[in-house]
C-alpha cells in the first residue's frame, strides 16, 4: 500500500477536510483507511483533470499536488458508499489510461454531483441512472456507446463523451438543463434530439457524421457562433460531412447560415444538388484534354484530331450521367481540364478546391513526370485542413499510347509518403482504343463522383434554376453585371440583395464563378466563365515581352496582349484588376500607373546593403510541402512596404525582397526570401531577417507573419509550417548571424505541457528561458493565444474557455465593472459606459489576449504616438474578431482601454 496515500489520509483524519487528493500516489486499489474518512465532499485520484466554471465559461486543467508515481485505478471497492457525502468524485486516466471498468460501487452515492471517469475502460452506465443529483459527467475516450442509463438525470449540466463510441443522442432529448455536450471524434450523425434544448451554450460535434443543422437551428438563432474550427464558437462542427447546410455556406458564419435557412423557408424548401467538380491535372501533353473531350464526346478520335496544349483551364459544366445509385435522377458532372505549364501552377491553385474528385494524367514520356509536386499540391489543396480525416479522392491514370516505347513512371515509392492524405485508384487506358481500360475508367470516374461527400448537398429550392440560368447566360457573355445577376435571381424569386450574395458567395467558393465581394471596385462584376477570367491572365503571363521586363508592364500593354484573343480595353482592365491583391495576388502597382507581375521578376536580387549590426531578428518558416507561388503572393501583399534605393529601384526579386517599415516612429528593415535549395532538414523554408531598433523588431515581423497567416488562410487552408524562433543564449546565439532555430511547437510543448522553463541551445548547451525567446519575437496577447492553444490540446478540444496561467485566477470582467468614470479621458461617460460593457462581455481569453496586447505598450510620447497606439488596438480588434464597437477616436480608444485595465 502507498505510504504517501496513508499519510494524506492520515492527514485528512486530523483536518476532516471535506477535500482530499490522493492522485499521485501509485494507487492501483483505493486504502480501506479512506473509508472512514465519511465528511469528504471531493475525492482526487488521478494526475490531471478538468474543471468547469460554467458560469464564467472557464475551462481549467488541474494537476495533483503530489509528486509521488501516478496511479492506475482498477476497480473502487464495494463499500465506497460508505463516503456519503462525496459530492465530486475524479477517477481520470487522462495522464496515463487506468484500467478501472466497473461503475457498480457507485450506485449508492446520491449526493454524487460531478464524477470524471474519462480515460478508463468503463463501457457500462447503468450504475449511474438513479444518480439524480449528478450534474457534471466527464466519460471521454472509454469504451462507453449507450447514453440511456443518463435518461432520466435531468439535473446533468456538462457532459463529456470525446473518443467513445457513442452514436445514439436520443437518450439526452429530455435532459433540459443541459448546458455542455461535448462528443467530438465519435459516430453521432443525429441532432435531431437536441432540438428542445434551449439551455444548450457549447456543443462540439467536430469530426462526427452529423450532416443536418436544422434540428439545432434555434440555438443558432439564438445567437450561438458556428464555427467550422476548434479555437473558438459555441458550436464546432470542424470536419463534419456537412450537407444542410453546405460546408461553404457554413464556412461564411453565421449570418450566412441564418440566410440560407431564411430561403430555404420562403422557397419552400429544399432540392438536392446533384453535381461535383472533376479537376484533371498533370504535366503538359499527358493526355489531359483528350479525357476531356472523350467524356464530351466518346466518339472523339485523339489520332484524327489531335489536342493542342492547354494554356489555360478546358471547362464543361454541367456533363450528364446516369449512375444506378440514383435511379432516374440526372447527375451533372463539371469538368475542369488545367494547361500543365509550371507557369500556369499558381493561378490553377484558386481553382484546385476540396470535395472534389482529382484525375492525375501520366505518360510514358522519357522525362518522368513531376509526380511529387502534384502529389502534394493535391494533399495540400483538396483538403479543408490539415488534420481532416477525409482523403482527397485521386485517379492516377496512365495513358499507355499504342506508340510508346517507355515504361509506367515509379510512382509507388512517391505516393507512401502521402497514403494519411489521398485516397489513390491506378488504371489503365489507351485513349486510341475505346476498349475495356476506356470503360473501365469511365466507370472508375462516374462511382468516384457521385459518391464524392459533396454529392446530395442541400440548397434552397430556387438556388438550382438559378444557377442553370447562369450557366444559359454564361454561354451568351463571360461576365455580367451584379444588377443583371439580381434580375436572374429575381426572376427565381429570390429578391433580396443579401439573398443573392449569399448564393454569389457560395457559388464563389465552389469555383463555378468568381465574385470578389470584398473588393469595390469588383463588386459590380461577376464572372461567370472562369475560363474567361484565366486564359486572360495565362495569355499575359506567356508572353516573353513581360518576362524579359521584369514583370513590369503598364494597362495599355496588357491590352495589347489581349484585344489579340477578342478583348476588349474594358475586359482588359477587368482582367487586370483579378490580378491585384486580395483577387489573384499576381500583381501589385508599383507607381501610378505601372504594375510588376511578381511571378515574373528578376531571378537575381538587386545589389543592396545588409549590415547586420548586433544580430539580426531571425525567424523562418519551414514547410514539408512549400506550394510554387508562395512567395510572389507574399511578395504582391507586402508590395506597399518594399524599399526602393536613391534612384527609385525597388529591392524586390522573384525569390525576395527587402521591407522597410515604421513601427512608432523607428524604422525597421525586414529581409524577407525563399531558400531556394531545401534545407539540412529537407524542407522548404521562408526566411526572414529583422534590423533596427532591437524593442520595435519584433512588431515588425508581426507585420510580414500576419500576411503569411493571411495567404496560409486563404489560399492554402490545410498547409502546415513549422515557425522557427532564434534562441538568445548569451554565449552564441545571442549576437550570432546564425542563432540555433528551434520549432515554436517543442518550446511550446516544453513550457505549457511538460511544465519546463527552458530549452537547450543546440549551439552552445546553455539552457535559455522559454519565455524570453517566445518574449523576443512574439507579443504578449499572442504568447497567452499560444497557451490557450495548449490547454485545448489537453482537453481535446473541448471546451472555448480555458485557464490562463498569467490571467487564469483574476477575475477581468470583475475589474473591469468596478472602473469608475473619469472626465479627464476626454471621451463621454456614456461611451465610456458601452466600451466597458462591451470588455465585460467578451470571453475570457479575449479579455486575457486584449489585456496582455495593452500591457505591452508603452506610454505614448507624443500625441501622434498616442493616435498610432490607439490605431494598433482597434487592429488588434478587428484581427481577432472582438465585438467590439469602434466609435471612439483612436486615441480615445487607447486612453479608455489603458485606463479600463490599469484597473
Amino acid at each position: 500500500m502507498s505510504e504517501l496515500a496513508l499519510q494524506r489520509i492520515a492527514e485528512n483524519k486530523k483536518t476532516k477536510n471535506p477535500y482530499l487528493d490522493l492522485g499521485n500516489c501509485g494507487l492501483t486499489v483505493l486504502p480501506p483507511e479512506l473509508l472512514d474518512c465519511d465528511w469528504l465532499e471531493t475525492l482526487i485520484l488521478s494526475t490531471m483533470w478538468q474543471e468547469i466554471d460554467l458560469e464564467d465559461r472557464v475551462f481549467k486543467v488541474i494537476s495533483s499536488q503530489n509528486n509521488g508515481p501516478k496511479n492506475n485505478i482498477r476497480f473502487l471497492p464495494p463499500t465506497l458508499p460508505s463516503l456519503l457525502w462525496l459530492k465530486k468524485l475524479v477517477v481520470s486516466g487522462r495522464s496515463n489510461k487506468y484500467d478501472l471498468s466497473d461503475l457498480s460501487p457507485l450506485k449508492d452515492l446520491q449526493n454524487l454531483q460531478i464524477l470524471d471517469v474519462s480515460d478508463t475502460q468503463i463501457s457500462d452506465l447503468s450504475p449511474l441512472k438513479d444518480l439524480q443529483n449528478l450534474q457534471r459527467l466527464y466519460i471521454s475516450e472509454t469504451q462507453v456507446s449507450d447514453l440511456s442509463p443518463l435518461k432520466d438525470l435531468h439535473n446533468l449540466r456538462t457532459l463529456y463523451v470525446y473518443m467513445t463510441q457513442v452514436s445514439d443522442l436520443s437518450p439526452l432529448k429530455d435532459l433540459h438543463n443541459l448546458q455542455q455536450l461535448d462528443v467530438p471524434i465519435t459516430q453521432t450523425s443525429d441532432l435531431s434530439p437536441l432540438k428542445d434544448l434551449q439551455n444548450l451554450q457549447y456543443l462540439s460535434v467536430y469530426r462526427t457524421q452529423v450532416s443536418d443543422l436544422s434540428p439545432i437551428l434555434p440555438l443558432i438563432k439564438k445567437g450561438k457562433r458556428v464555427k467550422w474550427s476548434y479555437d473558438a464558437g459555441d458550436i464546432n462542427v470542424e470536419n463534419c460531412p456537412l450537407t444542410n447546410p453546405p460546408v461553404e455556406i457554413v464556412q461564411q458564419g453565421n449570418e450566412a447560415i441564418l440566410n440560407y435557412f431564411a430561403q430555404i423557408e420562403a422557397q419552400g424548401g429544399t432540392e438536392e444538388i446533384l453535381e461535383a467538380k472533376m479537376l484533371i491535372v498533370g504535366e503538359g501533353k499527358t493526355g489531359k484534354t483528350t479525357l476531356f473531350k472523350k467524356m464530351e464526346d466518346p466518339a472523339f478520335d485523339p489520332l484524327a484530331c489531335p489536342t493542342d496544349e492547354t494554356h489555360g483551364i478546358n471547362i464543361l459544366e454541367g456533363l450528364e450521367i446516369r449512375h444506378k445509385s440514383l435511379g432516374e435522377q440526372v447527375f451533372r458532372a463539371n469538368l475542369w481540364d488545367f494547361g500543365g505549364q509550371e507557369l500556369q501552377y499558381m493561378t490553377h491553385q484558386f481553382f484546385l478546391t476540396p470535395r472534389a474528385l482529382y484525375v492525375l494524367m501520366m505518360d510514358a514520356r522519357a522525362e518522368a513526370p513531376n509526380l511529387p509536386y502534384w502529389f502534394k499540391i493535391i494533399s495540400l489543396l483538396g483538403k479543408d485542413r490539415e488534420d481532416s480525416p477525409e482523403k482527397v479522392p485521386l485517379l492516377l491514370v496512365f495513358n499507355k499510347r499504342k506508340d510508346s516505347t517507355g515504361k509506367l513512371p515509379q510512382y509507388q515509392d512517391i505516393l507512401k509518403y502521402y497514403e494519411e492524405h489521398l485516397d489513390p485508384c491506378f488504371l489503365e487506358v489507351d485513349f486510341a482504343e475505346n476498349d475495356y481500360r476506356f470503360e473501365n475508367l469511365i466507370k472508375a470516374i462516374e462511382e468516384r463522383l457521385v459518391n464524392l461527400p459533396i454529392v446530395r448537398s442541400k440548397l434552397p429550392r430556387q438556388w438550382k434554376p438559378i444557377r442553370e440560368a447562369l450557366r444559359e447566360e454564361s454561354k451568351k457573355r463571360p461576365y455580367i453585371s451584379m444588377e443583371r445577376f439580381g434580375e436572374i435571381c429575381s426572376e427565381h424569386q429570390v429578391t433580396k440583395e443579401d439573398d443573392q450574395l449569399n448564393l454569389s458567395g457560395y457559388l464563389h467558393q465552389l469555383g463555378s464563378l468568381l465574385h470578389f465581394q470584398n473588393d469595390p471596385s469588383l463588386l459590380d462584376l461577376v464572372v461567370l466563365s472562369p475560363q474567361w477570367a484565366v486564359e486572360g491572365v495565362y495569355c499575359f503571363l506567356k508572353n516573353e515581352k513581360f518576362a524579359k521586363q521584369g514583370g513590369r508592364f503598364t494597362p495599355d500593354d496588357i491590352f495589347q496582349i489581349l484585344k489579340e484573343e477578342n478583348y476588349s480595353r474594358s475586359d482588359a482592365q477587368k482582367v487586370l484588376k483579378l490580378m491585384t491583391k486580395n483577387n489573384f495576388d499576381i500583381c501589385y502597382e508599383s507607381s501610378e500607373g505601372n504594375y510588376v507581375a511578381a511571378q515574373l521578376l528578376p531571378d537575381n536580387a538587386p545589389p543592396f546593403i545588409w549590415h547586420k549590426k548586433n544580430g539580426a531578428l531571425q525567424f523562418r518558416y519551414q514547410y514539408p510541402i512549400m506550394p510554387k507561388g508562395l512567395m510572389s503572393r507574399l511578395i504582391v501583399r507586402l508590395s506597399d512596404f518594399i524599399e526602393r534605393d536613391e534612384a527609385g529601384v525597388e529591392m524586390v526579386w522573384k525569390k525576395g525582397a527587402i521591407l522597410r517599415y515604421k513601427v512608432e516612429g523607428e524604422e525597421c528593415r525586414v529581409l524577407m526570401r525563399e531558400d531556394d535549395a531545401e534545407s539540412q532538414s529537407g524542407l522548404r523554408q521562408i526566411i526572414l531577417e529583422v534590423m533596427g531598433e532591437p524593442r520595435y523588431r519584433k512588431f515588425a515581423l508581426r507585420r510580414v507573419r500576419d500576411e503569411v497567416d493571411e495567404l496560409h488562410r486563404r489560399w492554402f487552408r490545410s498547409i502546415h509550417a513549422d515557425e522557427m524562433v532564434p534562441c538568445c543564449c548569451e554565449s552564441f546565439c545571442k549576437n550570432a548571424d546564425q542563432p540555433y532555430l528551434h520549432k515554436l511547437d517543442k518550446l511550446l510543448n516544453l513550457k505549457f505541457n511538460r511544465n519546463k522553463p527552458t530549452a537547450q541551445c543546440g549551439e552552445s548547451g546553455e539552457d535559455v528561458s522559454i519565455q524570453l525567446m517566445l518574449e523576443g519575437v512574439y507579443e504578449k496577447s499572442e504568447i497567452v493565444r499560444f497557451e490557450i492553444e495548449k490547454e485545448q490540446e489537453k482537453v481535446g478540444r473541448s471546451g472555448d474557455t480555458y485557464h490562463i496561467h498569467n490571467y487564469g485566477q483574476l477575475n477581468i470582467s470583475d475589474q473591469i465593472k468596478n472602473v469608475k468614470y473619469n472626465s479627464k479621458l476626454g471621451i463621454s461617460k456614456a461611451d465610456f459606459e458601452a466600451l466597458q460593457e462591451q470588455i465585460q462581455n467578451l470571453e475570457m481569453t479575449q479579455q486575457a489576449m486584449l489585456k496582455a496586447f495593452l500591457e505591452e505598450m508603452p506610454e505614448p510620447k507624443t500625441d501622434a504616438e498616442k493616435e498610432s497606439f490607439g490605431d494598433r488596438i482597434i487592429n488588434f480588434i478587428n484581427e481577432h474578431s472582438l465585438p467590439i464597437t469602434q466609435n471612439l477616436v483612436a486615441s480615445g480608444m487607447y486612453d479608455a482601454l489603458k485606463f479600463m485595465f490599469a484597473g
